[in-house]
């Protein structure tokens, strides 16, 4: 049998689960689920993160990640605006 090993080049912001995979001669070929966890954090800053497959016996596999930040605000923009020279107008925002 052989076991690929997971990390996640940064934690804070991606685990794996399970931490490894044990393929052998009755399972080789039926695929086997790896868990990634976008972890949440105080930022609102998207982070690229790489996960690594190892073991012995084969070359090591990586696979590359982005969270997507749930923290941030995206202002939503209500109704078309249009603004007279010397005048003020008044935008929706939510």
């Amino acid at each position: 049998s052989r076991t690929v090993n997971f990390t996640s080049s940064d934690t804070s912001a991606v685990t794996v689960s399970p931490a490894s995979l044990t393929f052998d001669s009755t399972n080789w070929n039926i695929p086997q689920s790896l868990t990634l966890t976008g972890v949440s954090d105080a930022n609102n800053i998207n982070e690229s993160v790489t996960i690594t497959g190892a073991g012995t016996g084969f070359n090591n596999g990586t696979l590359a990640v982005t969270t997507v930040d749930n923290s941030s605000i995206t202002p939503v923009f209500s109704g078309a605006v249009s603004v007279t020279q010397g005048t003020t107008s008044i935008l929706g925002i939510t």
